[in-house]
């Protein structure tokens, strides 16, 4: 968590940049350009100069953040499929019984076929537990092959 407090600290500081340079911008505007000094023109557009170097800046952190940022796993992109379907299921969806039920199966079978994609890490482990008891509501993790499965990962992972 250290990189993520780091990144957002110098975003936030950034912007802060960013932020006095539109007030300074603004102020040489309003009182700097009342004589048509050329020293005013001459300070107006450094502040431009530097609040284009803070964006570029601000683009260069976001690009280093993004690549330090791990890729999304086929758990997780599943997972965060099935917790979309799940709210559509629990808000006012709009479908007649019959697609409710043929969307809600289809939820489960993902739920089901998560089992079947090897889990990367702990984080990967604890979504296809959420996702094949369907966050919970299911929490009987014994008794079938597809719970068995999902012991036997995770004594292996932790082995």
């Amino acid at each position: 968590m250290s990189y993520f407090n780091d990144h957002t600290k110098t975003e936030a500081e950034l912007h802060t940049i960013g932020a006095l340079l539109c007030v300074l911008e603004e102020a040489g505007f309003n009182y700097l350009t009342k004589d048509n000094n050329p020293i005013a023109s001459g300070v107006l557009n450094t502040i431009q100069v530097i609040a284009e170097r803070v964006t570029k800046a601000q683009e260069l952190h976001d690009a280093e953040y993004s690549a330090q940022v791990a890729p999304e796993t086929p758990i997780a992109a599943m997972h965060r499929e099935i917790v979309r379907r799940h709210a559509v299921l629990e808000g006012n969806h709009g479908l007649s019984e019959e697609a409710f039920d043929a969307f809600n199966m289809a939820t489960v079978e993902m739920g089901n076929a998560i089992v079947d994609i090897p889990a990367r890490n702990a984080d990967d482990m604890l979504r296809k537990i959420m996702d094949y008891s369907i966050n919970g509501d299911h929490p009987d993790l014994h008794g079938t092959e597809q719970a068995s499965r999902i012991w036997a990962e995770m004594r292996a992972m932790v082995a």
